[in-house]
């Protein structure tokens, strides 16, 4: 079983402490994905894992041992990078099977592996090809396949497809995706793009100056962010926040003043912050409708629009001041400089306090999106 825990652990770089005290555990056989913003601690805790950093303190374990103190070639992971790293000279085969033959390993097990994942891969046609000679997804591909021949205990990606233009990172997502269904391996895969995360993930870790925000499933972390950073976060467009005037509270809920000065009434929990007098509300772009059927109805002045074919993204102003961004499906007849009407209903809403915590009741996760992604890929 290919447990991945860590307890406790801390990085420093002399007095500066980058990694604060991460509790995590990862199961066997998830896919499990580090996202945040440059600068959160994401790649440091993926190298710490694979042995590439040293460990300040607490404890590593990888399939029940302690690995804190092991070198990286004994921790049984095995890592892909954001640069390809593969040798000019030598071609997809002597690539894939360099790593074993430095091991010593036999030339027949070597050519039953690289064949494996060749097929895996599919990479079987360009076995005999050089580096020069492969597209960007292709040498992905075979740096991807040089880790699969170690057979390795757990999988680890930085950032690997941050160098392949849109079209291909979208095609690796899907690959990667397959792959981890097929080998049912241990996964920790490091991303700063949210929607790598959301598409690619059976679980989540948010990550923010080296403190876990938030762990969870992609759906679970959209409909029920924690704080206002992981519901700005996680969504793309990101949420929209409106500063709100607290005019009346009881225990389980809050009457609010909107900018435009509509008031409205929303359930929360406010045990924790008694005698509020501002709270930010947050509505996601695709929640917002074109149509007056919402509960609470906002009109808004249009900056910019952007025609998807399959959707609209509206760039406008609420109130006269607050920037807002709204989804809507396919080719929307909002044009720039236009005044339109827009509405929301309040069981769609977040609430957060002046501490930037939620405010409002776990919603319901469907059951039908509960299954990991590779399994739904796979299915």
């Amino acid at each position: 079983m290919a447990d991945v825990k860590l307890t406790k652990v801390v990085k420093r770089y002399g007095d500066v402490e980058t990694i604060h005290g991460i509790d995590l555990d990862i199961k066997d056989g998830e896919f499990v994905v580090f996202v945040g913003p440059s600068g959160c601690g994401k790649s440091t805790l993926l190298r710490m894992v694979a042995g590439l950093e040293d460990i300040t303190e607490g404890e590593l374990h990888i399939d029940n041992e302690c690995v804190t103190s092991v070198a990286a070639s004994r921790r049984g992971v095995a890592m892909v990078f954001q640069s390809y790293a593969l040798y000019p000279h030598m071609t997809v085969r002597e690539n894939m099977g360099f790593g074993l033959k430095m091991a010593k390993t036999d030339k027949a097990e070597i050519k039953r592996r690289v064949d494996e994942s060749a097929r895996i891969l599919q990479l079987e046609p360009l076995l005999d090809r050089k580096p020069k000679a492969l597209s960007g997804g292709q040498r992905q591909r075979v740096a991807i396949g040089r880790t699969i021949v170690r057979n390795p205990k757990v999988f680890l990606f930085d950032e690997p497809l941050s160098n392949l233009d849109a079209e291909l990172r979208v095609q690796m997502r899907v690959e990667i995706a397959k792959l981890h269904s097929q080998l049912k391996n241990t996964m920790i895969y490091v991303t700063h793009d949210q929607v790598e995360a959301m598409t690619m993930a059976d679980k989540i870790v948010v990550l923010r100056g080296g403190n876990i925000e938030q762990v969870g499933s992609p759906i679970e972390l959209y409909l029920n962010p924690v704080n206002e950073f992981v519901a700005g976060f996680i969504g793309s467009p990101r949420m929209n926040f409106f500063d709100c005037d607290v005019i009346a509270q009881t225990d389980d809920s809050l009457t609010l003043k909107l900018p435009c000065g509509e008031v409205c009434q929303l359930a929360a929990d406010v045990s924790r912050s008694p005698g509020m007098t501002r709270v930010k509300l947050g509505i996601r772009p695709e929640h917002l409708k074109e149509d007056q059927s919402g509960e609470i109805r906002i009109g808004v002045d249009v900056d910019v629009v952007e025609h998807l074919g399959g959707s609209t993204y509206v760039y406008a102003r609420y109130s006269g001041e607050h920037e807002l961004i709204i989804q809507t499906g396919g080719l929307s007849p909002v044009r720039r400089g236009d005044h339109c009407d827009f509405s929301f209903n309040l069981d769609q809403c977040h609430l957060f306090d002046c501490n930037g915590l939620s405010l409002r009741a776990a919603k319901p996760v469907p059951l039908h999106t509960q299954a990991p992604v590779a399994q739904a890929l796979s299915g």
